[in-house]
C-alpha cells in the first residue's frame, strides 16, 4: 500500500535516441514562496541557533546549517542528549541575541587561519579540508563573538529578524552527511515567516496535519504495520490494507484498459548488465541492493521497470500499425533508501509504481501526451486531488552538456522538448 503514484513514458520509434526519457507524475507537494530576504532571516537564525546552544554545550561539535522549506535546521554532536523540551530556552537565548544588535560580518580566511579557528570542530575540519581540495574560498560569518565556517548569505544585523516570527520546533537525528557510516548528529529544527501571524497560522496547519498523520492513522485503522524482524522500509499490509490497495489497484488497471493499455508482467529483478545497457547503472547503483550471484549471472533487484519494457517491445519485430503501443504494469520496485529517510509509507524500500512505457510515432508524441496528463487528472479527481493545489506537473529538461548522461542527438531533443512545452 502506498499513495497512488503513476509514472508514464514516451517513447518516439523509430529513433536511435537512447537517454533517460521523460516521465510525468504528479507531486503531493507545495511550498511557500521565499523570498531572499526571508532565506537571509532563516539562515541567520541557524546561526543563531549555534551560539544558543554553544551557550548550554560549549563542547558542542557543530555540523551545518542549512536554510529548508519554510525553515531551517543545524546538526550537532553534543555531549549529552536533549529533547524537544529545551527548545524553549534556546529560543530564548536566541531572542536575547537578536536584542544585542549583532552584525554578521563575512571574512574570507586562508587554508591556515581556518584550520586553527576550526581546530576543535572536527566535522568543519572535514569540510574545510574538501573546500580547499576544490580550490573554493573559505569564508566565515561572524555574529558576535561566534564565528562559522558558511558561504552565506545572511543579513546585515539582527534587527531585521521579526523576533516573534520563528519558533524551535523540534529535535531528531541525522547522520553526518547523510551516511549511515557516520557519527549519527542531533538535529534542532526551526522555522520562520515573515510576520507572526503567518508563523501561527503555519504552526495550526501543522496541528491539524498530524491529526491525519497516515503513520498514525495506517496504526489506528490497523491498515500496515512494521516489524524489525521483516526490516526497516518494509511495511506489510493487514487484511483492511490490502482491501484498499486492491480496490486502488482495480480501479486503476481497470480505467488504463479503457484507455488503450496493455498490462504485462515482468519479473522484480534482472541481470546488471541490463541496467548497464540501459544506462541506468552508474546513476542508480548507490540506491540498489546488492548484486546476487546466481550461478554464471550476477542479479540484483530492479530500481525501475524500464528495461524490461523495453526487452518486451524489442522481443519481436515491430509494425508502425502497432502504434501506440501502451505497456502497463503494477510494478514492484527497490530502492536502498538509508535509515534515517525512511518515513511511513512516504519513503520505503520497496513500492509499487502505476508504470508505463508508451512507444509511438513521432507525429503522435502530442496528441499521447495530453492523453496522459488526463489520464492523471482523472485519477486524481477521482482520489479528491485537485491540480494546482494538492499536486502539479513539473517538466524537467536534458543538459545536453552532460555527454556521459544524455545522449547527443540535438535534433531529437529539440523535438521532444518542443513537443512538452
Amino acid at each position: 500500500m502506498s499513495a497512488l503514484s503513476f509514472d508514464r513514458e514516451i517513447r518516439v520509434e523509430p529513433s536511435n535516441l537512447d537517454p533517460e526519457l521523460k516521465s510525468f507524475g504528479f507531486i503531493l507537494n507545495f511550498k511557500f514562496m521565499d523570498n531572499e530576504q526571508l532565506n537571509k532571516i532563516r539562515h541567520s537564525l541557524s546561526h543563531l541557533l549555534a551560539m544558543a546552544v554553544l551557550e548550554k554545550f560549549p563542547q558542542a561539535k557543530l555540523g551545518i546549517g542549512p536554510v529548508i522549506d519554510n525553515g531551517f535546521y543545524y546538526d550537532f554532536d553534543l555531549p549529552q542528549p536533549i529533547t524537544d523540551a529545551d527548545l524553549p530556552k534556546l529560543e530564548k537565548q536566541m531572542r536575547r541575541f537578536i536584542g544585542q544588535k549583532l552584525i554578521f560580518e563575512k571574512l574570507n580566511k586562508s587554508l591556515p587561519e581556518a584550520r586553527e579557528i576550526s581546530k576543535n570542530q572536527k566535522y568543519k575540519l572535514e569540510l574545510i579540508e574538501e573546500l580547499a581540495k576544490a580550490k573554493q574560498p573559505l569564508t566565515y560569518y561572524q555574529s558576535g563573538k561566534f564565528l562559522d565556517l558558511c558561504a552565506g548569505p545572511h543579513i546585515v544585523s539582527t534587527t531585521e529578524i521579526p523576533t516573534e516570527a520563528f519558533k524551535l520546533t523540534h529535535v531528531a537525528g541525522a547522520y553526518w552527511r547523510g551516511s549511515e557510516k557516520n557519527p549519527m548528529l542531533t538535529r534542532i529544527y526551526g522555522v520562520a515567516f515573515e510576520d507572526k501571524k503567518t508563523l501561527n497560522e503555519y504552526l495550526q496547519m501543522q496541528a491539524e496535519a498530524k491529526k491525519l498523520d497516515h503513520r498514525l492513522l495506517g496504526q489506528n485503522l490497523e491498515l500496515f504495520v512494521f516489524a524489525d524482524q521483516v526490516g526497516k522500509g518494509l511495511p506489510m499490509l493487514t487484511p483492511k490494507g490490502s482491501i484498499i490497495r486492491r480496490e486502488l489497484e482495480r480501479f486503476t488497471v481497470d480505467e488504463e484498459l479503457k484507455r488503450g493499455y496493455q498490462h504485462v508482467y515482468t519479473p522484480p529483478l534482472a541481470k546488471t548488465e541490463l541496467y548497464k545497457i540501459s544506462g541506468h547503472y552508474p546513476y542508480y547503483k548507490d540506491t540498489m541492493y546488492p548484486v546476487m550471484k546466481v550461478d554464471d549471472d550476477e542479479l540484483i533487484l530492479r530500481p525501475m521497470t524500464c528495461p524490461h519494457h523495453f526487452m518486451l517491445f524489442k522481443s519481436k519485430p515491430r509494425s508502425y500499425r502497432e502504434l501506440p503501443l501502451r505497456l502497463a504494469e503494477l510494478a514492484s520496485q527497490f530502492r536502498y533508501e538509508k535509515s534515517g529517510e525512511l518515513s511511513g509509507l512516504m519513503r520505503v524500500r520497496m513500492f509499487t509504481l502505476a508504470d508505463a512505457h508508451i512507444f509511438l510515432a513521432p507525429e503522435q508524441a502530442e496528441a499521447e501526451i495530453k492523453e496522459v496528463l488526463k489520464l492523471i487528472d482523472f485519477i486524481n479527481k477521482n482520489l479528491g486531488l485537485k491540480k494546482g493545489k494538492d499536486y502539479m506537473y513539473r517538466l524537467s529538461l536534458g543538459d545536453r552538456q552532460d555527454t556521459k548522461k544524455y545522449y547527443k542527438d540535438d535534433k531529437t531533443w529539440d523535438f521532444a522538448e518542443n513537443v512538452l512545452r
